[in-house]
């Protein structure tokens, strides 16, 4: 009899709603890259305004990117389960959010007509609504199961994000705008990730979905059973980017 693969499960936030930038593709590569890790991905649709989030059996909550607009109701519909997301969040839970999902786990951000929306208040940071959307590749390396690990994507900046002092970010930029034409790329604190890096982040960056894998599996008490293997033609991928970025700067 074949050994039981560890089953990790993944809660997709809003999926009809945040989806604008290829996380479905996201996804798509968690599945595939944990099967490699020999994993078992189980993932689940949280949909409903108004429902709230099963979090039983869940190591990792995924937001997508969407519309600014929707991000109000989005908020609200949070807030009321505030308790339940930070008790998951303080027990080790993973959280991703993409894009502008990140100001959902800030303080607050103000919109360009001057109103404000709060956000659960995961990460110290607040937003606020750009005038003018920016596009451009993105660059940074980040700290990722006790390496350095450098990650490419790009960014469609609708939302500039400060960090409070205690607040770090996810990453430190070689390239592209970041957060607010600074140097910090997002904002983590402990398994709670926001990030502007678009791309989709975890298909051309699989050497760090393997590292979230891993944090996943430890937060259910478990190991992934195999290791992931080279990445050929992602790194020659990367290469091509990185080459194409590094002509820009100079």
């Amino acid at each position: 009899m074949s050994e039981q693969r560890p089953k990790l499960g993944v809660l997709w936030m809003y999926p009809d709603i945040l989806n604008l930038h290829g996380d479905r593709g996201n996804l798509m590569a968690l599945r595939r890259i944990g099967e490699r890790c020999g994993a078992e991905i189980e993932l689940r649709r949280h949909q409903r305004i108004g429902q709230p989030p099963a979090l039983a059996g869940v190591q990792l909550l995924f937001f997508g990117s969407g519309q600014v607009r929707n991000m109000p109701q989005l908020a609200a519909d949070l807030a009321a389960n505030a308790d339940a997301l930070h008790d998951y969040a303080a027990g080790g839970g993973s959280i991703l959010a993409i894009g502008t999902a990140g100001s959902l786990l800030a303080r607050h951000t103000e919109r360009a007509d001057g109103s404000y929306y709060a956000g659960l208040g995961l990460l110290h940071s607040v937003c606020h609504e750009r005038a003018q959307v920016l596009g451009d590749d993105i660059r940074f390396e980040v700290e990722a199961g006790g390496e350095r690990q450098t990650l490419i994507g790009c960014q469609i900046q609708v939302l500039d994000t400060r960090l409070e002092p205690e607040q770090p970010p996810f990453g430190r930029l070689s390239y592209g705008y970041g957060n607010h034409g600074g140097a910090d790329e997002g904002a983590r604190q402990d398994n709670v990730i926001a990030t502007n890096c678009l791309g989709p982040l975890l298909v051309k960056n699989p050497w760090f979905t393997v590292t979230l894998l891993r944090q996943m599996a430890a937060c259910g008490g478990m190991e992934l059973p195999a290791a992931a293997g080279d990445w050929p033609l992602e790194r020659a991928s990367f290469a091509l980017i990185d080459e194409f970025i590094n002509k820009k700067q100079r």
